[in-house]
This record gives structure tokens, sequence and C-alpha cells, in this order.
């Protein structure tokens, strides 16, 4: 059964334009957290709803209790950038991104972002988020908590 989403709302900021733009960025995040070829790090938060009449478990999470999703791109300072809050609690935050005008465009290419020979050590320009996140060429996350060794732990 489709219902209706009385919950949806889709916030997109500016994007940087140009390469160069988001070089600049990746500099903040270079400055204030010595991580270089950042863009901008993402998460996802649930929050608490009343269950939307005839939507069943649709938005009953693992946490047990019924939530949309605001998913939300910050820069170095926190700020947000790009906001997209409605999807239904029951998806994950890794499942929940793919929905999202940011990962289209990320996806098809159209954030202009740097190519690795426009990068610090000719590495990815990369965005991070959590765990719930899945690794790819342009999303690092933490690596798995058990077995850490040391430099992981400080990685994380």
């Amino acid at each position: 059964m489709l219902v209706q989403n009385p919950y949806l709302v889709f916030l997109l900021f500016q994007f940087p334009k140009s390469k160069e733009e988001w070089l600049e960025i990746a500099e903040q995040f270079e400055k204030k957290w010595n991580f270089i070829n950042c863009g901008r790090a993402l998460d996802g938060k649930h929050i608490r709803i009343i269950q939307p009449a005839n939507t069943e478990a649709q938005y009953y999470n693992y946490k047990h209790f019924y939530s949309i999703v605001l998913m939300a791109l910050v820069n170095a300072d926190h700020e947000f950038i790009f906001i997209d809050v409605g999807k239904n609690g029951r998806i994950s935050d890794g499942g929940i991104i793919e929905y999202t005008e940011f990962y289209k465009r990320l996806t098809s290419g159209l954030l202009n972002i740097p190519n690795v020979m426009e990068t610090k050590n000719n590495l990815n320009f990369v965005f991070l988020g959590d765990d719930a996140f899945a690794l790819s060429k342009h999303f690092l996350r933490p690596f798995p908590r058990q077995n850490l060794n040391y430099e992981r732990q400080i990685f994380n």
C-alpha cells in the first residue's frame, strides 16, 4: 500500500559549482579536522513521530519507535548544507541515502567534484559517514568496531 508522506521535506542549499569551490571546502576540513580531500560529513537522525494512519509498520524503526529520518550534510563548521527529511524510519541511513538528491548527483557525476589528479596525494575526494553507510569510491566510513588495531582506532 502506497501512503502519501505528510512529512516529506527536501532542502538543498547551494552546492559548490566548481572543482575549485570543492577544494576550498576540503581545505577547511583539513585545517579544522586534519582530514584531506573531504567534501562534507553526512548522517541521519531518526525523528520520533506519531504513527501515520494506515501505515502499519512502515515508519517503525530498529530503535522501537515510529520515525522519519532527517538526512543531513554538514561542512567543517557543522553548518547544514543539505537536508532531506521524511523517508520512513524503517529504512536504514545507508538505504535512505540512495533516495536523496545529493546521492543521485554524486553517482551521476553532477556534483563536479575534483578527480584524483586534482586532489592532495592523488586520493579520492570523499564524504564522511558513519558505519551505516557503505564504503565506496566517494564515501568513507569508520572501520568495524570489532578487532580494531591501534591505527584503526585512531582513524575512527
